[in-house]
């Protein structure tokens, strides 16, 4: 499988490890830094570097991996498609409801995967527990989770060190409480209310958020 890869941070490289260990053709990266991109080309093997996704996507890929910033996801996923790529991209997977329906409706028509990574259900516990809740062996009640922050309040830096961007709890934590507590329910929605404090003054994101659903069958 030819893959190609958006971005050169900790989830690039993470996939990377992944694709590689599999015996996919790591064909070409894109970033927005040259300097950069070579780097994390070379650690990870990739047959080609460059600043350009049009011109990445002539190179008859068949699987894009968008792992940019979260206000690129997109339209960078909605390129990709429009080359019948098939595409993971991390979350959140657009900044509004409407542009995800866009991309959703596009990979139907061009019968392509488009998957919005998220990595617990994947984790062997969650997935040993939702086999026991669809077949009965236990039952939910709850799912409760809580995402720190250092006590500075200030954002951690990834492995990679400091970007130009800031990572957000609620386009990325949140996100991915909200998938695995509906993932592991396996029932549709009745309910739904959250709360979100204003943007911290240090942070510029919001530090605190709270989210609750009910389902159809009581939880």
């Amino acid at each position: 499988m030819r893959i190609g890869m958006v971005g050169d941070g900790v989830m690039a490289g993470w996939h990377s490890e992944t694709l590689r260990a599999m015996g996919c053709d790591l064909r070409v990266v894109v970033g927005i830094d040259a300097g950069a991109v070579q780097r994390f080309a070379e650690v990870h093997g990739y047959r080609q570097h460059g600043l350009s996704l049009e011109q990445a996507l002539q190179e008859r890929l068949d699987a894009v991996f968008v792992c940019s910033p979260s206000a690129f996801h997109a339209e960078q996923a909605w390129q990709a498609l429009q080359a019948d790529c098939h595409v993971l991209v991390e979350v959140p997977m657009a900044m509004s409801l409407a542009d995800s329906e866009r991309l959703v409706g596009e990979a139907a028509r061009r019968q392509r995967v488009l998957y919005v990574n998220h990595p617990l259900r994947v984790r062997a516990q969650f997935g040993a527990l939702r086999g026991r809740l669809l077949g009965g062996e236990e039952r939910l009640h709850l799912v409760s989770g809580q995402f720190l922050y250092r006590s500075t309040r200030a954002p951690v830096p990834p492995a990679s060190g400091p970007t130009p961007w800031v990572d957000n709890l609620l386009w990325h934590h949140v996100s991915h409480i909200v998938d695995l507590s509906l993932w592991l329910a396996d029932q549709p929605v009745k309910t739904v209310g959250s709360t979100m404090d204003g943007l911290d003054p240090q942070t510029g994101i919001p530090m605190n958020l709270a989210y609750a659903a009910e389902t159809t069958g009581g939880i």
